[in-house]
């Protein structure tokens, strides 16, 4: 019922106008189902994912559960994908995530089939690559066993990396423009190919086609299950799935 209360609040709002950007949320897992291998999408699209039967755990998370992937650094079989046929210009994507220190370019987010892919990398940073590999974070995420927040956002100048407090843009020559048909991550999976494990914990997961504005990531991230009220201003009609749900 509060949370229906609060939709309805920034149904208002967004009649009122916001600093919302274009983007809208592909899909978003905010992975409390806590037992199973099905993972429910709460964006307008649906997309219902499926977890990998190996190497993948729930445990808990920032919210509700979360899902662990590879826990060994020898273990490559977890993942999960969603069915998302949709267009990209430009891309985002948030999620709260646990480092447990990466052998090489673990998959956040996984473009199919083009293979595009946002990763936490072997030294701890963020990268990207868009049919080639783009400069890496200079902030790192920790190895300590804590949720850390990451945010990725590229347009057609420029990409911005989020780690828990610190913001980092970077120029980029243009927009990340595509079209697939999954969505994976945890893994690199690709018929009988598995491979680029995370090693870590995912929770609240969100991708989005098109870049969010830094007020936007910051909402998602300061939301807490019910977000402040200056910060709902900035969740208008298009942002509505940014709106976390209070278990």
């Amino acid at each position: 019922m509060q949370t229906r209360k609060l939709v309805m609040v920034l149904v208002i709002l967004s009649l009122m106008g916001g600093a919302a950007s274009a983007a809208e949320m592909v899909a978003g897992f905010f992975l409390d189902e806590g037992a199973g291998t099905t993972i429910n999408d709460w964006s307008v699209n649906g997309l219902t994912g499926t977890l990998s039967d190996q190497n993948v755990n729930w445990v808990p998370g920032v919210y509700g559960s979360a899902v662990e992937f590879n826990p060994f650094a020898d273990d490559t079989n977890g993942w999960a994908e969603a069915p998302a046929s949709a267009t990209f210009d430009g891309v985002s994507m948030t999620a709260w995530v646990k480092n447990y220190g990466q052998g090489g370019w673990a998959r956040l987010v996984q473009f199919q089939p083009r293979g595009y892919c946002i990763a936490l990398v072997a030294n701890d940073s963020i990268a990207a690559w868009w049919g080639g590999a783009e400069p890496e974070s200079v902030n790192k995420v920790p190895q300590d066993n804590e949720w850390h927040f990451v945010g990725y956002t590229a347009d057609a100048t420029t990409t911005t990396i989020y780690i828990d407090d610190l913001v980092e843009t970077m120029a980029r020559p243009g927009s990340p423009s595509f079209a697939n048909d999954m969505l994976q991550f945890g893994n690199l999976h690709i018929g009988t190919r598995v491979d680029r494990p995370l090693h870590g914990c995912i929770d609240d997961w969100r991708v989005f086609n098109g870049a969010l504005s830094m007020e936007e990531v910051l909402a998602i991230k300061a939301q807490n299950g019910i977000p402040e009220p200056a910060t709902m201003l900035l969740l208008s009609l298009g942002g509505l799935g940014l709106l976390r749900r209070r278990r």
